[in-house]
C-alpha cells in the first residue's frame, strides 16, 4: 500500500513541475495507437484480507481518441493486454478493456486523468467481465508526436460465485502516437491567436 501511494504521489508531483507549455504542446485533440509494458498483482480471495495472490509483467496495445476543450481532455480507448510470469502460469492469459478517461492540462504538455471502463479477464477458468478504475498522467514528448502514459489501474471482477472476489492492481508505462490534432483542437491554435488580437491561446479563450 505504501508503495502505491508513493507512485501516485510521483505522478501528481511530475504533472505540476514539468515544464511550461510550447505552442506545439497544445494540440491534444486527436486519435492514435499505442504500446504499454507494466507490472501485475492479482488476489482472489473469500471475502477476507488474505488470499492466493500472484504477479508478473503485462505487455499491451491501446487505440485511443482525445478530444479538448478548453484545459480539459476527454477521450476512449480500447486496451489490450497479455499476461506473463506466475499469472500465466496459473493460467491468467489476457484481458480486454473498453473505457474513458477525463482529466484536465497542467500546463500544455501535461494532462492529469481519471479512467474508468468495463474489463474482461481471459483465464483457464473462462472469462469473466468486471470494470477498472484509476489515476494516471500522460505528457508530451517534446518535438515528436508521441506522448508518454504512466497509469495505475484497479480492476474488480465478478467470479460468478458468491463469495469469492478477484481483483487485479497494474502499474503501466506506455508510449503513443497520436494523428492529429482533430477540428476540437483549432480553436485554441496560434493561428487564431493572430486573427482575434486581444486573446490567448494558452488560456482556452480564442472562441
Amino acid at each position: 500500500m505504501k508503495f502505491k501511494m508513493l507512485v501516485l504521489a510521483a505522478m501528481v508531483a511530475i504533472g505540476f513541475s514539468a515544464p511550461e507549455a510550447s505552442a506545439s504542446g497544445r494540440t491534444w485533440s486527436g486519435c492514435g495507437v499505442g504500446g504499454n509494458l507494466g507490472m501485475t498483482a492479482g488476489q482472489v480471495s473469500a471475502g477476507g484480507p488474505i488470499g492466493i495472490g500472484s504477479s508478473g509483467p503485462a505487455i499491451g496495445v491501446t487505440g485511443f481518441c482525445d478530444v479538448r476543450y478548453s484545459n480539459f481532455v476527454v477521450g476512449a480507448e480500447a486496451n489490450y493486454d497479455w499476461f506473463y510470469g506466475d499469472l500465466s502460469t496459473l493460467g491468467v492469459n489476457n484481458d480486454l478493456t473498453l473505457g474513458g478517461r477525463a482529466g484536465f492540462l497542467t500546463n500544455g504538455e501535461t494532462l492529469l486523468y481519471g479512467h474508468l471502463g468495463w474489463t474482461q479477464i481471459d483465464t483457464t477458468l473462462g472469462k469473466f467481465n468486471g470494470y477498472k478504475i484509476g489515476p494516471g498522467i500522460e505528457f508530451k514528448l517534446p518535438g515528436t508526436p508521441l506522448y508518454g502514459d504512466m497509469r495505475y489501474s484497479y480492476a474488480s471482477y465478478d467470479t460468478k460465485t458468491p463469495g469469492i472476489d478477484a481483483e487485479v492492481h497494474t502499474f503501466r508505462f506506455g508510449v503513443k502516437l497520436k494523428f492529429g490534432p482533430g477540428g476540437f483542437d483549432k480553436p485554441f491554435s496560434d493561428e487564431v491567436a493572430k486573427a482575434k488580437p486581444g486573446c490567448d491561446a494558452k488560456r482556452g479563450d480564442c472562441r
